[in-house]
């Protein structure tokens, strides 16, 4: 049987190998974890703060971040990279969470503006 702090990194590793994925719905967390999606949900936001939803958004803005840092990538393959196909919503849930639009992000870490802060945990 597994324990509660097994769930969550369950969940959280199956969001690692999967927040790609455009259809990532927190149906396939809770399926993968095998567990009710309301247990999880608590077990959840007690170890991580946030629901498992905001933890995926997190988790692709966290990576789109380190992908900005990489010149060569547009925003558009940066978006798709990280599991947003529209690059217009993919632009307003990164402000959102940066206060930074992609583009303006990519410009600043071009300059050498440090830029800092874990989105998840």
């Amino acid at each position: 049987m597994l324990h509660s702090q097994d769930y969550v990194w369950a969940a959280k590793e199956y969001i690692a190998n999967n927040y790609w994925r455009e259809s990532l719905t927190v149906t396939d967390i809770v399926r993968f974890v095998s567990v009710e999606r309301s247990y999880l949900y608590r077990l959840f936001k007690e170890a991580t703060g946030m629901s498992v939803s905001a933890y995926v958004t997190a988790f692709r803005i966290e990576r789109a971040c380190e992908l900005l840092k990489r010149s060569e990538l547009s925003v558009k393959a940066v978006s798709y990279s990280v599991g947003y196909h529209d690059q217009l919503y993919f632009s307003k849930v990164f402000k959102k969470a940066t206060t930074f639009t992609p583009s303006e992000h990519k410009a600043l870490v071009a300059k050498g503006v440090p830029l800092t802060g874990e989105l998840t945990k």
